[in-house]
């Protein structure tokens, strides 16, 4: 079991070290000034030491995505490239996760499964990485607004040790967040060079990025649009090329919405069908307020209760640095030059604050795209940010006073010392125990399930001991082929039969009998959405395939021809600039 107090010693351990090691450097080389670079990497695995000791731990939504990635990998292994169904889940009956859910998670421990590594070990490297990655495009996106790599490093430390960052990598597992924390600044990273540089293939690419954040987790992606637009109407607002810019943004966009239509046009078309609309009017959750300021365990320093319960703190020293900052501006002790972008995202700090408290719900009920949320606290990755920010721009004001900076820094890693790890060892889980558990759906959001099932227990409990069952008459069933999209079976029908394919009904499944198309019903209360049909007499050869919808299946092979143009054209663009440079003979 995870001991709170053995973990932190480790944690105080390895921070003493590398705090030990950097002074020593200093003492040795004191002309040289520390890489802040290489020092952010070193500080940022402290936090992800605990995700790779050996086994499984229980953490949120951890198993839930491996057995999820397991159902993803078989579709891919039976060539859905862009899987909708997931077959294995929900004991075998299945449901459409993967139409509405974000996918970017699975693709990656798929292809990390795919070259050797274990389910459980895969899911940890995507953890760990988002984790690194974010902290390091943190830094280079705040090296290019503050150009000083100092202000850049503090503002991705702030960035990193962010209380919710933490309790997403640690307690709750949830992979969208954890992407979700490293595609933000990414994004506006790459929208800063197109605002600079006017590139048109880094315009395209960028919309490829926004893509794979949308798939990421697409709450995120767009909740990140309440800082991205406002980012980018405040630098271009007195460029002079500003119709230009909007030209290489409006590029992006297009690319963007257009590579993501297989999934947003999911989302408008297909929740009809699921009990997504049925439960969102009572997911959107607010914490109270106080609960922003003050974690109530272990004096304000833990931030996951004894039962679970998870804090979802703003941050100690990032509420000190947005205290810092408004006293900067009220007293007039900034530089001109720092002046507007600080009130700019104080601003943005001050609105996201405001929608995270429960007065903010009228807003929430009026803007249809806000429920995307389903919980307010996924705003807090902006908030962090935000704060991130500040704290750049705190370290310049006080750039003189080095041992202030330094103590901040220092601060913000050590309160958050106690969460850098799971709350228990499972190291007796392997992949082959949960692969057995995959159709387990223990802890999985019932939004996705179909709404013609029973909305007080939407999941099955057991895998059916047949798949096709017999519910009136006498039929001799042989099973020949199942994958997750197509079960395949030969019947000897003696009488009439009424027969109950025990998978759960979606817009897109079909049954057929010698390749005649067969009424489905699926709103017999009794057997809560799953499939029916019936035959007279006779020898059959059943099919029972899920193709999406037309309209579903044209945007997938849209995304795909549009990602074979842009690699086509950035090769075509790569070797012609490699030809130009070519000397002639």
């Amino acid at each position: 079991m995870f001991d709170l107090h053995r973990m932190a010693f480790i944690n105080l351990v390895l921070s003493g070290l590398l705090l030990t090691g950097t002074i020593i450097y200093k003492y040795i080389f004191p002309k040289k000034k520390i890489n802040f670079f290489v020092l952010l990497i070193l500080i940022s695995i402290l936090p992800i030491v605990s995700i790779f000791r050996p086994g499984d731990y229980e953490s949120g939504d951890f198993n839930i995505h491996i057995r999820n990635a397991m159902s993803f990998y078989n579709n891919l292994k039976d060539g859905q490239l862009i899987p909708s169904w997931g077959g294995d889940l929900n004991s075998s009956y299945g449901y459409p996760l993967f139409i509405f859910s974000y996918v970017l998670l699975y693709y990656f421990v798929s292809f990390l499964h795919i070259i050797g590594f274990s389910f459980i070990d895969s899911m940890k490297i995507f953890l760990g990485s988002c984790f690194i990655l974010s902290g390091i495009v943190m830094f280079k996106f705040a090296f290019e607004e503050f150009k000083d790599k100092k202000a850049a490093f503090v503002a991705a430390t702030f960035y990193l040790f962010s209380p919710y960052h933490l309790v997403n990598l640690h307690f709750r597992a949830t992979g969208g967040e954890i992407a979700g924390f490293l595609f933000i600044p990414l994004l506006l990273y790459c929208f800063k060079k197109i605002i600079d540089k006017q590139s048109l293939l880094l315009s395209i690419w960028t919309g490829v990025i926004l893509y794979l954040s949308y798939l990421a987790h697409s709450p995120s992606t767009v909740f990140a649009g309440l800082i991205i637009l406002p980012y980018i109407y405040f630098k271009i607002w007195k460029n002079q090329n500003k119709i230009q810019i909007i030209k290489y943004l409006l590029l992006t966009a297009t690319i963007g919405i257009i590579l993501s239509m297989h999934a947003w046009i999911a989302d408008i078309l297909l929740l009809q069908f699921t009990n997504y609309h049925k439960s969102i009017t009572s997911a959107i959750i607010f914490v109270p307020f106080w609960q922003l300021f003050y974690s109530p365990w272990r004096f304000g320093f833990l931030f996951q209760g004894p039962n679970g319960e998870l804090s979802y703190v703003i941050g100690y020293t990032q509420l000190a640095v947005v205290t810092l900052s408004i006293i900067a501006i009220l007293t007039n002790k900034v530089k001109l030059k720092y002046k507007t972008f600080i009130i700019f995202w104080l601003s943005l700090f001050s609105i996201l604050l405001f929608l995270l408290t429960p007065i903010s719900r009228p807003i929430w009920s009026i803007i249809p795209t806000l429920d995307l949320a389903q919980f307010s606290t996924r705003l807090l990755i902006l908030v962090s940010f935000c704060t991130s920010m500040l704290a750049g721009y705190v370290s310049l004001i006080f750039s003189k006073k080095r041992a202030f900076i330094t103590i901040l820094v220092v601060l913000t890693i050590g309160y958050t010392i106690f969460n850098w790890g799971h709350r228990s060892d499972l190291q007796n889980i392997t992949d082959s125990n949960l692969s057995q558990d995959i159709g387990n759906t223990y802890g999985a959001s019932a939004n996705e399930s179909t709404k013609w099932v029973n909305q007080n227990n939407p999941w099955q409990n057991t895998i059916p001991t047949n798949h096709l069952e017999i519910l009136n008459g006498n039929a001799n069933i042989i099973n020949l082929n199942r994958t997750s999209t197509k079960h395949t079976y030969i019947i000897n029908a003696k009488s009439a039969v009424k027969l109950k394919e025990n998978t759960l009904f979606f817009p897109g499944w079909k049954i057929y009998a010698n390749q005649k198309e067969q009424k489905i019903i699926y709103t017999d209360k009794q057997f809560s959405g799953i499939m029916i049909f019936s035959l007279p007499k006779g020898l059959y050869f059943i099919e029972a395939n899920y193709n999406d919808l037309t309209f579903h299946k044209y945007a997938k092979i849209l995304t795909f021809i549009l990602l074979a143009a842009i690699i086509f054209y950035s090769l075509f663009v790569y070797i012609k600039k490699k030809s130009l440079k070519l000397p002639k003979f």
